[in-house]
């Protein structure tokens, strides 16, 4: 017996030790993780930080780009509104020496007034396109494009307490080294080169990268399966991996920054400002080149007779013109007067011919008739350059594909109608819709897993939120002298039996069962839908402690659809329902027919959202296919706000209105609800028939 009980003894202390040094062996590694999830955190917050700042200087290069655009814009057309203004006043053909003949005078006046025009129209939308540029860089960096500092709570949420590990799984808490987690480890992506260096590497380098991923080799070590509090950072937590086949990253691969698509979506504000500004600044260059040369023909005619002047000067000035548009217009896109610009440029020679005739020694009227031909010739010249200046500055249609992205090129979208032949020299770009196959966007890396994985969590917390406990008071009429009139409350739990997830629920009526439960109810799903065409079973059963009935309601759900049926040891079969919404116009009706059995009843229910989602409408009609009784049931609700919300509702048949509201904001984590009972049979005595309850709830 004494050996016996000396080898019990040894037994049970080397049991003892064995538990002591696996509880110290997996808290160390607990500390240990916990340490690095810290770390891990602050620096991947760091290199985001980091990332937002090149962002915010993204803005203000793209946007800074377009505003000196605009002032090189502003500087040029202002000289050239100042010279033209000298011209077109003091400096005027004919001021201080014979003038030139009428129609002559008009080339001049017209041209010179029309590079006015076009130049102070190219200082307009300059001032615009600067001004809206700037607004919108601002706008984004003050409200949108903001540095991701962590807060407090968050900061809170990545921090580990030590004491946490004592709420860890006991499997993870005495784990045996070289044995199984309890979790499977989550999908992570695997660290694949980028295909520009894939494409470098020889086999040998390709075979040396396969064999030894970095990645794969520090990922928990080449195991299936993590300790419980890794999968709460990965996938609750930090949201770095999923688990197989529960969900999917909520961006595209490469998919560009949300700062570009805010960007993109500006620029269209200000881009045809910025574009017409550069073609009007050209085309009072043109006119301005045209009231120069009808300058010093005039003069030379007029004032100088200096024929040979007269003729060559065309030549220089329609040289210069020519080039300008050479350089500034491209010959592509689908243009109906291809060329026509070249017969602008013949109106000074056709006014020279002119103004030789027109300044002839003897009179002939023959003379004077091929002169008008000329002049309306002229004329016709600059008509035609008038529609082709019309005709370059059509917008193209939108094109069928993107423009290729090249290094150090403009590029803007295909669905922009921009002037085709000016695409050359606009010096518009847009930020891409495409990030490089080497470049990373860390804040979308953070958002997949975090929204992604919140979901999962959200997801995999209905039923806790659902066994939530929660708790109730409730008060006789106030207006009556207030007391105290029941209480209940509720106690869940969240139960996973095999491969079904079983959510149980107690509820306490203090009025309907003081010494014990009121009843015991166990939900769930016998068939999960993985989309909202699969068939969905669901399953709410609960017993009556009282009255001992136990009641059974089966669900299916298909297609938008959903079938009930309730069925109780009292009763038997109750009730069988459908429930679908319906697009009535420009409403959607939550319709609910169903079929009370014992009671031989139709009943019809409708709810509706009136205009917005604030108002919402229901009725209930209930027709007795026995006795031909039918009754109704009307109801009204409003959100007043978040939080707040007051409902209505009138039964005719007992000439009652019921008037509830809502406060989830008067008092932090608790729940008032103020019932008001008006009875509407007798109308001199409302007040006093009238009853006030009101109700606290909380969770617990």
């Amino acid at each position: 017996m004494m050996h016996a009980g000396t080898a019990a003894a040894a037994t049970a202390g080397a049991g003892g030790a064995t538990g002591l040094w696996l509880f110290g062996y997996n808290k160390d590694n607990f500390g240990f993780d916990a340490g690095m999830r810290f770390g891990r955190f602050m620096m991947s917050r760091g290199f985001a930080n980091a990332q937002v700042g090149q962002y915010r200087q993204d803005i203000e290069g793209i946007t800074g780009m377009t505003v000196s655009k605009m002032d090189a814009w502003q500087t040029v057309s202002t000289l050239f509104l100042a010279v033209s203004a000298a011209l077109s006043c003091a400096g005027r053909i004919g001021m201080h020496g014979c003038a030139p003949p009428g129609w002559f005078c008009a080339l001049f006046s017209g041209n010179i007034f029309l590079a006015v025009l076009f130049n102070g129209v190219s200082l307009w939308l300059s001032m615009h396109a600067s001004l809206r540029a700037q607004c919108a860089a601002t706008s984004l960096l003050t409200r949108k494009v903001r540095l991701p500092i962590p807060s407090l709570a968050q900061l809170d949420q990545a921090r580990v307490f030590g004491s946490t590990f004592e709420k860890q799984e006991t499997r993870d808490i005495f784990r045996v080294p070289f044995m199984r987690h309890p979790h499977a480890a989550p999908d992570m992506p695997v660290a694949q080169p980028e295909p520009e260096e894939l494409a470098k590497m020889s086999r040998q380098e390709k075979a040396r990268k396969a064999a030894h991923d970095p990645q794969l080799d520090f990922l928990t070590t080449n195991r299936d399966t993590i300790p419980s509090w890794l999968r709460d950072e990965l996938v609750v937590d930090k949201g770095e991996g999923f688990p197989s086949g529960h969900a999917e990253p909520l961006h595209e691969d490469r998919e560009a920054p949300e700062h570009f698509k805010l960007l993109m979506k500006a620029q269209e504000e200000w881009r045809d400002y910025d574009v017409y500004a550069r073609i009007s600044m050209l085309y009072g260059v043109v006119s301005f080149l045209y009231a120069v040369t009808y300058y010093t023909i005039g003069t030379a005619i007029s004032e100088l007779r200096g024929f040979w002047i007269m003729w060559s000067v065309p030549l220089v000035t329609m040289t210069a013109q020519a080039l300008i548009l050479r350089l500034d217009i491209m010959r592509t896109g689908r243009h109906y007067l291809p060329h026509w610009e070249l017969i602008g440029s013949l109106a000074p020679y056709v006014a020279v011919a002119a103004a030789s005739l027109e300044y002839r020694f003897y009179y002939s009227s023959y003379q004077v008739a091929i002169t008008w031909v000329l002049v309306y010739l002229c004329f016709f010249c600059h008509l035609a350059m008038a529609l082709r200046m019309l005709d370059l500055a059509w917008p193209d249609e939108a094109k069928s594909e993107d423009m290729p992205e090249e290094p150090g090129r403009q590029w803007w979208p295909r669905t922009w109608k921009v002037p085709a032949g000016f695409t050359k020299n606009l010096w518009f770009i847009t930020p891409p819709k495409k990030l490089e196959a080497s470049q990373h966007d860390l804040m979308h890396e953070i958002q997949d897993p975090t929204l992604a994985s919140t979901m999962i969590y959200a997801v995999a917390m209905i039923p806790a939120v659902l066994a939530a406990n929660t708790a109730e008071v409730s008060t006789s009429d106030v207006r009556h002298g207030a007391a105290f009139d029941n209480i209940k409350a509720s106690w869940g739990k969240a139960l996973n039996i095999g491969d079904f997830k079983t959510n149980v629920r107690c509820n306490y009526d203090y009025n309907d069962n003081r010494d014990f439960l009121k009843e015991v109810s166990v939900s769930g799903d016998l068939m999960e839908g993985s989309s909202s065409d699969d068939l969905q079973v669901s399953y709410d059963l609960t017993h009556n402690f009282k009255s001992k009935n136990t009641a059974v309601k089966v669900s299916a759900q298909t297609q938008g659809t959903t079938f009930a049926a309730e069925y109780d040891t009292d009763s038997n079969l109750k009730e069988v329902s459908a429930r679908r919404d319906l697009d009535l116009g420009d409403q959607k009706v939550d319709l609910q027919p169903s079929w009370l059995v014992q009671a031989k009843t139709a009943r019809v229910k409708m709810m509706s959202a009136l205009g917005g989602s604030k108002d919402r409408f229901s009725a209930q009609v209930d027709y007795n296919v026995d006795g031909g009784a039918t009754s109704y049931e009307l109801g009204y609700s409003r959100n007043l706000e978040d939080g707040k919300e007051v409902s209505a509702t009138f039964t005719p048949d007992n000439k009652q209105l019921e008037v509830e509201y809502v406060d989830s904001k008067f008092e932090n984590g608790a729940t008032w609800t103020a019932t008001a009972t008006v009875p509407m049979d007798d109308s001199s005595n409302v007040m006093d028939s009238s009853k006030l309850t009101l109700k606290r709830s909380w969770a617990w």
